[in-house]
């Protein structure tokens, strides 16, 4: 199972799955060879999904995982891998079944007192609901992996919840809690240095200065996140940066340096096929 789990070369680690599927299958059908059995199950979905991008094969071994761990009462798998359904649904669109499997999962960890697989599960039932425009029962979810994130003392959790709430406070219209909650996502990502979030939160704080006309904060804030995607993220990172920044200059009516920006973006995208941006 080790091996499984934790080997990164994708040539080996679906084989090791494949090989303790089948040493558990051949061994007695007791409950602890039918746990590693339903664990090489969920690598071997695993498997199908990132490395063939067969969703269906996918959701088929997770499910096959699912009734195993039910079977023999091991509710963290049986989370994990409902968990997993949700996550295929939710890269499918299918949101109204992501949202069902999530559900699931939630009430395995809540029957476990597992607070923080419930705090995952409540973000990611948020997402889909912020997904579907209900931001009532977004932000509900949202508010309640707050809470228990704050319980459990899991500072990048009350990050990520800060963060959420900080777009539910966009689509309100409510820009005092927008900036409050952005700003109170970008004390926890400092205090546990993660340089990706600090990167879009540095620009969300930079492009709020700017709606409001203070240019000098905004740049501020936008270096920030230029410095830290020029270190970390790539030609995609710094092509959003340069459409932020070509945006940034445009609300000062720069409008060379915002072509500038805006021409630089378009290519890093053309290079990279990330024609979203």
């Amino acid at each position: 199972t080790y091996l499984g789990e934790n080997l990164y070369d994708e040539n080996l680690w679906p084989a090791y799955s494949k090989f303790l599927f089948d040493f558990a299958s051949g061994a007695a059908a007791d409950n602890l060879h039918l746990k590693y059995k339903a664990h090489a199950i969920v690598n071997l979905g695993f498997a199908a999904e990132n490395l063939e991008n067969n969703y269906k094969k996918a959701e088929e071994y997770y499910r096959d995982a699912y009734k195993i761990y039910l079977k023999i009462n091991y509710e963290v798998g049986a989370a994990t891998a409902i968990n997993n359904i949700g996550y295929l649904y939710q890269n499918k669109g299918n949101i109204p079944e992501a949202i069902s499997s999530y559900s699931q999962a939630l009430e395995l960890f809540r029957k476990m007192k597992d607070d923080k697989g419930m705090c995952s599960s409540y973000l990611n039932l948020g997402f889909m609901y912020e997904d579907q425009e209900d931001i009532a029962a977004a932000k509900k979810n949202y508010e309640q992996a707050l809470i228990l994130s704050k319980k459990i003392h899991n500072i990048e959790i009350t990050g990520n919840a800060y963060n959420n709430l900080a777009q539910i406070s966009v689509k309100e219209g409510d820009k005092k809690n927008e900036m409050e909650n952005y700003k109170k996502a970008l004390s926890c990502y400092l205090l546990i240095e993660n340089e990706t979030n600090l990167e879009k939160i540095y620009s969300n704080i930079g492009m709020i200065f700017s709606s409001n006309g203070q240019f000098d904060s905004a740049l501020v804030y936008l270096n920030k996140a230029k410095e830290i995607a020029l270190r970390l993220s790539g030609k995609k990172g710094t092509c959003t940066l340069n459409r932020i920044f070509g945006f940034f200059y445009l609300q000062q009516k720069d409008y060379a340096k915002a072509i500038q920006h805006g021409e630089i973006a378009l290519q890093q995208a053309k290079e990279i096929n990330y024609l979203t941006e």
